[in-house]
């Protein structure tokens, strides 16, 4: 289903307010993931003042170099990618993603691909 010019808005507004204060970033490959399992580690990530988001690719490109005046290529970042912002710890949210990628290996539901630190 298309997203509108207006939603796409909302999104890259909503990516740049959380990179802004954010004190790491990584990307994962996020296939096969039910809503019960996004929901889970959600709430895992809240606790550790991170964020887990789905946005088009090219909408990461433009937050990046909006914030950060980084390229971003995303030829790097294969399929459908989740970024996950951490605005705490830089590597408390990435240690609860970890956990999870490890628990869903056997599935492939998630691996690491990429990350930006400040």
């Amino acid at each position: 289903m298309a997203i509108t010019k207006a939603k796409k808005s909302e999104i890259l507004a909503t990516l740049e307010a959380h990179l802004k204060t954010s004190t790491s970033v990584a990307f994962t490959t996020n296939t096969g993931l039910t809503a019960l399992d996004v929901t889970t580690m959600k709430k895992e990530l809240r606790a550790q003042h991170t964020t887990f988001m789905l946005a088009k690719k090219t909408l990461m490109c433009i937050a990046f170099k909006n914030v950060f005046n980084v390229d971003l290529n995303i030829d790097t970042l294969p399929g459908q990618v989740a970024i996950i912002i951490s605005q705490g710890d830089k590597v408390a949210g990435l240690a609860v993603v970890n956990k999870y990628t490890k628990e869903w290996a056997k599935e492939q539901k998630m691996k690491f691909v990429g990350g930006f630190f400040d």
